[in-house]
């Protein structure tokens, strides 16, 4: 059945559901960056940035935020301290 819808690496319904709302979440995000990107912004703010990403997206973002560390003072928040190791480096 998956694979009449084109969903051939899912397993299971729940699977392809989960897959579905993360690269959702990750456009979605994507753009509400693009926007304020476009603004060409002095001090970019992240509040969770990271928060319902896979890692390919975490990585993405990572190095976005890695691209603008010297050009823009960057705040980021996160209840995690992990995930600000992995933007420090």
């Amino acid at each position: 059945m998956w694979k009449r819808i084109g969903r051939e690496s899912c397993k299971s319904f729940e699977a392809c559901w989960h897959e579905r709302v993360y690269t959702w979440l990750w456009r979605k995000k994507r753009v509400a960056i693009a926007t304020v990107l476009a603004m060409e912004p002095k001090i970019l703010v992240f509040d969770e940035p990271f928060a319902n990403l896979d890692f390919q997206g975490k990585k993405m973002l990572r190095e976005l935020i890695e691209k603008f560390r010297g050009e823009k003072t960057i705040v980021l928040s996160s209840t995690k301290l992990n995930i600000l190791h992995f933007v420090i480096g």
